[in-house]
């Protein structure tokens, strides 16, 4: 039987690696050999794993009017879900006649690798946090367990008592002087 379409790939999108979340795009290219008018349609293997989880879908217009010797690319949609287990899954995109599904012809298989998420880089951000936070801490603790010198207080001096002082008595003087003797 000769060949109705050529479905072709890109060559970069043969395999790809893919995270969990994560979207992309497959472009296909149909072209009908056929050299008559037809309407062609798309159609996904049905048994392969990401087709049956609904990973893989087909644009909104699958079918298109094809004249004698044209062609046309779809854009197949690629959703891996979060809680996608790590592996790797195929799809393959097929181009039948819509009128006479029976023939058609197949694509070519696009592989891709579900990685699982990879671990978080460090943030760099927390080392100056923790540095000042350990200075911070570190601060505190020499501020409290450094020895206190005691206030410095003026020593007081002792006030005298008072005591009652004997006021002295005046000594007499004789009124007289003796004379002196010649």
């Amino acid at each position: 039987m000769a060949k109705v379409f050529n479905v072709t790939l890109p060559t970069d999108t043969a395999s790809l690696k893919l995270r969990a979340k994560q979207k992309t795009d497959v472009t296909y290219t149909v072209s009908n050999l056929s050299g008559r008018k037809l309407r062609g349609r798309i159609v996904l293997k049905a048994d392969d794993p990401a087709v049956k989880n609904k990973w893989v879908t087909l644009p909104e217009e699958p079918e298109k009017d094809f004249g004698g010797n044209s062609s046309f690319q779809f854009t197949i949609a690629v959703n891996v879900p979060a809680d996608a287990p790590p592996g790797k899954y195929t799809f393959r995109l097929d181009a039948v006649n819509a009128d006479v599904p029976d023939e058609g012809d197949p694509g070519p298989t696009v592989g891709f690798e579900v990685t699982g998420d990879p671990k978080a880089p460090f943030p760099k951000w927390v080392i100056p946090v923790g540095i000042v936070v350990l200075l911070l801490v570190a601060g505190i603790a020499t501020w409290l367990l450094w020895p206190k010198k005691p206030p410095v207080h003026p020593t007081p001096m002792p006030t005298p008592t008072p005591h009652r002082v004997k006021i002295p008595e005046p000594i007499p003087v004789p009124s007289r002087l003796p004379t002196p003797k010649k």
